[in-house]
């Protein structure tokens, strides 16, 4: 299927009364990661058949890109039943599995919950010669361990859904599938940010970064089970 060009004109036909799950990839010409993220965004419009694709140019459609809250791009976005059930914003080096991840989640079953508001959640921490590789045996350099970078995402994703757990809730990592692609020296503050993209009873999916400052060091996904702490830590007597 072509990607669809969303105007304010077809907007309401093609996205809000779509039967479908629509995926909307909002851009503009003069926006480098959006060139980079085009690609992806034709591939996915060729082999999903779960889902409509298409294109917003923020230039064009100010008026749509105000109605969703865009402040940077690019931004894609997930439509499903005219909610937004999932997001992602800006360009990472596994996009394509970013996107396949919310397409999935969204589109294959009825089970799928979908998320009347994607919730955040997010980590800090500075770089010392406790969190380096060279300290946690993760390589031989004074840099900030990869394996300390999934920690920060993985407490990010906790943060996200901490002030919806029942009392004696916790959740548990089983997922993790991140790019660590720049390192950051000693002194360094680093953030982490997880983003619901999914929620399927117990079993919530989460896209995930981090930044040193303003650059991205790593993204990827990651998924977390919500568990009653009494019947998980009995099972392990």
């Amino acid at each position: 299927m072509p990607v669809l060009t969303i105007t304010n004109e077809n907007f309401q036909a093609e996205v809000l009364n779509s039967t479908q799950p629509v995926l909307l990839d909002f851009w503009a010409p003069w926006c480098g990661p959006c060139r980079m993220i085009a690609p992806i965004i034709d591939e996915l419009a060729k082999e999903q058949t779960a889902v409509k694709v298409g294109k917003v140019n923020v230039n064009d459609a100010p008026e749509l890109a105000a109605q969703f809250g865009v402040l940077s791009i690019p931004l894609v976005v997930l439509v499903k039943g005219g909610e937004v059930v999932a997001q992602a914003e800006g360009f990472s080096p596994n996009q394509k599995e970013v996107l396949l991840a919310m397409i999935a989640a969204n589109s294959s079953s009825d089970t799928k919950k979908p998320l009347a508001k994607v919730a955040k959640g997010e980590a800090s921490t500075t770089v010392t010669d406790k969190n380096t590789a060279k300290a946690v045996g993760s390589g031989d350099l004074d840099v900030f361990a990869t394996p300390m970078m999934i920690a920060l995402m993985e407490e990010a994703a906790c943060n996200a859904i901490a002030s919806s757990l029942k009392p004696g809730q916790s959740s548990v990592g089983t997922m993790v599938n991140v790019t660590h692609i720049a390192a950051s020296g000693v002194g360094t503050g680093i953030t982490a940010e997880a983003t619901i993209v999914a929620i399927d009873g117990r079993k919530i999916e989460f896209s995930v970064t981090a930044k040193d400052g303003e650059k991205e060091i790593g993204s990827g996904t990651h998924t977390r089970y919500i568990v009653d702490v009494e019947r998980f830590m009995g099972k392990l007597s």
